[in-house]
């Protein structure tokens, strides 16, 4: 084997097995593109699946493309899903556990129950960012925050960490405004504006995501 250079093919060994040991990443890249901190959760699961003796790729979907998540199931070749960007009430899920696939989460739904995920403490983050900045002597916080729709359909985290951030300022009486922005440059200059004029006498802001060139 090492004097031909045999290396095993995995759709073969997948074919024979059953077991691709390949895990894919979904991450529906529209309406918005993916971040830096989204890249973190890749890198990070690559890494851990690596040490686990799995393969990772990261499949790019557009908004609500059950159709090709379907397709990528039934081909058989993918042994488990990490699902991202997931929505409160995500239909992918749903689709996963009755199609007997493993499937994690990076977020989550309004209800998880069994399914296994990770997510942030968006009720202490946005209590620690309105405590700060309310102890500086701000009466009046903006959020810029992710890209969301209000109610089920919207992606978790940023629905979670709006409620979490406008409960803490109704909490500690201090006013707040929270306008949603795409991740550019100009997006993030015209919510700006946009929290400029719904709140003139905004002091402060908290950013939902940070990147390294601004999005102000």
């Amino acid at each position: 084997m090492e004097q031909l250079g045999y290396t095993p093919n995995a759709m073969a060994s997948a074919l024979a097995g059953g077991r691709s040991r390949i895990i894919a990443i979904v991450f529906p890249s529209q309406p918005r593109t993916i971040v830096g901190s989204d890249l973190e959760y890749v890198l990070a699961a690559t890494e851990a699946a690596r040490a686990r003796g799995f393969h990772v790729v990261l499949w790019t979907t557009g908004q609500d493309d059950m159709e090709e998540l379907r397709q990528l199931a039934r081909a058989g070749l993918i042994q488990g899903f990490l699902l991202m960007q997931v929505t409160l009430t995500d239909k992918r899920v749903d689709f996963l556990k009755q199609a007997g696939i493993p499937v994690g989460l990076i977020g989550r739904t309004s209800e998880p129950g069994q399914i296994p995920y990770v997510d942030a403490d968006f009720d202490q983050i946005a209590r620690l960012a309105v405590e700060h900045l309310a102890s500086l002597g701000h009466r009046t916080i903006g959020l810029l925050n992710a890209p969301y729709e209000e109610g089920v359909r919207g992606i978790g985290a940023a629905v979670r960490f709006a409620d979490a951030v406008q409960r803490s300022c109704t909490e500690l009486g201090v006013e707040c405004a929270i306008v949603a922005s795409e991740h550019t440059v100009g997006a993030g200059r015209a919510a700006l504006r946009e929290l400029l004029d719904a709140a003139p006498t905004m002091t402060a802001v908290i950013g939902y995501n940070w990147k390294p060139d601004g999005v102000l």
